[in-house]
């Protein structure tokens, strides 16, 4: 299977201590083109001060990766900064970090809070962890490779105390978890209010109450959708042929913007474009269609138009045409990945387009995936 081939779907499900108080754990997703990052922080106590010694854990770790930091030594730098801070209880933290690669493959580094667990429709498991120890922090680690239809569980301790004094000499603890899970039938439909339910259960454990924040994280691996733009020739023609072909080796949706592009691709094929008849736009571009290609469109007409549209509601779409085809397909895929040509397509610098707002493709490319990535997808901008 290949890297680019899995997502990571997250469903989040949090309570605060005291109802109607801030939250005192903070969950964050990020994902790049390698890798989705997960984290849980539980900030000392609840409420508002433990919130935001929390919300700077994440923004630290989250940083320090970013900077290109591995996930092990990310980890070794906040839990030493954390077991100095236990002098100022303010700014404590405890944290579990987990980064899961486009091919599944998962580590996950866990400081003074519960390290997770695998889960699927078959099966429920504390997975083995390994302890490391940083100067005086010590440091769980866990490491797996996921399949699709499997998931990890991450949780903070307001979830594995629950019960404690009241249904249980000791807390309901990692492992009982588990066995709730494992008592349950669990579906794909089902899967979307497990987190909810977690947290209900733990309420229930604790007779109605509740003695901290809590929060659950259910990270779920399943195949990617992945839609290829090409959009505007090589920069060298010589290039043409080897673009063309690797773009249609992609999998997933493919489509086109541009028309010297489309004649370029429509070249390689050997097969013709065929104008849209059915379509009757008095603002999007014609489409055409060529067999073998999802969508054929004008080019930076289409990509400023999606881009404009592209945080709208579809159900305010007064027609159907290739710019709403786009949205469709981009709001629809997990990976969208801009094959995009160097060559300059002097019409884009004509001051008719300067008049409308429409920005040439060097421009409007970057600003799309920008809006994109915003949105949770993983962009990749390849230039040829």
């Amino acid at each position: 299977m290949s890297k680019d081939t899995l997502h990571i779907e997250t469903l989040i499900a949090q309570t605060p201590k005291h109802a109607g108080d801030v939250c005192g754990d903070v969950v964050l997703c990020d994902r790049d083109e390698h890798a989705t990052l997960l984290v849980v922080c539980d900030g000392i106590g609840s409420g508002i001060r433990a919130n935001i010694a929390a919300t700077l854990c994440a923004a630290r770790l989250r940083t320090l990766i970013q900077e290109g930091l591995s996930l092990r030594h990310a980890v070794s730098r906040v839990a030493e900064t954390m077991e100095q801070a236990k002098q100022d209880a303010s700014t404590y933290c405890a944290f579990t970090a987990a980064r899961i690669l486009n091919d599944g493959s998962m580590t996950a580094l866990s400081y003074e809070i519960p390290s997770p667990l695998l889960f699927s429709s078959q099966h429920v498991e504390p997975l083995p962890t390994r302890s490391l120890t940083v100067g005086k922090a010590l440091l769980l680690e866990t490491r797996c490779l996921l399949q699709p239809g499997e998931a990890i569980l991450l949780v903070s301790d307001g979830i594995t105390q629950a019960g404690i004094g009241t249904r249980f000499h000791q807390a309901w603890g990692v492992e009982g978890v588990a066995r709730f899970l494992s008592q349950h039938q669990i579906t794909r439909d089902t899967m979307d209010k497990l987190p909810g339910n977690i947290i209900q259960e733990a309420i229930r454990l604790g007779d109605g109450g509740t003695t901290d924040d809590m929060s659950v994280l259910l990270a779920m691996c399943r195949p990617s959708k992945t839609i290829t733009i090409f959009t505007g020739p090589p920069s060298e023609p010589l290039h043409d042929h080897a673009v063309v072909k690797r773009f249609l080796d992609t999998t997933g949706w493919k489509t086109i913007c541009g028309g010297t592009t489309a004649r370029i691709v429509s070249d390689y094929l050997g097969k013709p474009m065929v104008l849209d008849k059915t379509a009757d736009s008095l603002i999007a571009p014609p489409s055409h269609h060529l067999e073998g290609i999802d969508l054929l469109t004008e080019g930076a007409l289409t990509l400023n138009q999606v881009y404009n549209i592209l945080d709208a509601d579809p159900e305010t779409f007064e027609e159907e045409s290739g710019v709403t085809q786009l949205y469709h397909f981009m709001h629809t895929a997990d990976r969208v990945h801009f094959i995009m040509g160097g060559s300059l397509n002097p019409a884009t610098l004509h001051i008719s387009f300067k008049q409308r707002g429409v920005l040439p493709r060097a421009t409007i490319v970057p600003l799309l995936a920008d809006k994109l990535r915003a949105q949770g997808k993983r962009v990749v901008i390849e230039a040829v």
